[in-house]
């Protein structure tokens, strides 16, 4: 079962649960969906493009969340054309040239490569951009790259509490007081990233794991859950803290 069954199997609104490994497939999103993997960790969950020339995530509804993946091979990872209020976040872009948002407003992201025009009033923070074609684009364009708020992390077994910005493997600043962060911004065309990560951004903050107990807030309750696996599709109705499971075989 490839991710695009299980996104037009499920309803708007709905969670996709991907188990991990490498998925050969271009993706069309157009209805509100959140999809992630099961690990959180974008190291296990690849997608890989099977046409470059084609986006490998195509988001054309609002209040889509993509969040625990490797995208690659693609001219583009992920497309966001006319796409608002979007959750872009802790996914990993590699050989593409990234992400591209066409027309959007209020975007989240954090994770890709990244590529606005004419896009302004997004927050790009918690990325790591490596060996794309070009990290990153924007003309025309202002938004923040960098998580809104302080946030407590750890770097080399040391605490601290600091706003985060992004990894760039094509950035090299000077980190005089060893706390992680670059002491100098790094440039994006007119806008700049105040607080440039010196490593990958899971040297900082691990991986929430979405396997096992879910936790459910009150306006999830009556969500359903859509778990992808090769081969097969589960479908999760979410009752409060309890799922009961609809097994969909090839």
């Amino acid at each position: 079962m490839r991710i695009q069954d299980a996104i037009n199997t499920a309803s708007a609104g709905a969670t996709i649960i991907v188990c991990n490994g490498t998925y050969p497939e271009n993706i069309d999103v157009a209805k509100s969906l959140t999809i992630k993997s099961s690990s959180g960790d974008p190291g296990d969950t690849i997608v890989q493009a099977v046409t470059p020339e084609a986006p490998i995530f195509n988001v054309t509804a609002d209040y889509v969340n993509i969040s625990g993946f490797t995208v690659k091979g693609s001219d583009t990872g992920i497309y966001l054309y006319k796409a608002d209020y979007c959750n872009i976040s802790n996914n990993n872009c590699s050989s593409n040239n990234g992400l591209v948002i066409s027309s959007g407003i209020f975007t989240v992201i954090g994770g890709n490569g990244v590529y606005l025009f004419n896009s302004s009033n997004n927050k790009i923070y918690l990325n790591n951009f490596i060996n794309n074609t070009r990290n990153v684009y924007s003309p025309n364009s202002t938004n923040m790259w960098n998580f809104p708020s302080e946030i407590t992390y750890t770097y080399n077994g040391s605490t601290y509490t600091n706003y985060l910005g992004n990894y760039w493997d094509d950035y090299r600043g000077a980190d005089v007081d060893k706390n992680g962060i670059s002491d100098t911004p790094y440039i994006i065309d007119s806008d700049k990233d105040n607080y440039p990560l010196m490593d990958k951004v899971e040297n900082y903050i691990k991986p929430t794991t979405a396997c096992g107990s879910l936790s459910v807030s009150d306006e999830q309750k009556d969500l359903s859950h859509v778990d992808v696996v090769p081969g097969e599709v589960i479908i999760r109705f979410q009752e409060r803290h309890n799922c009961s499971r609809t097994e969909i075989n090839n």
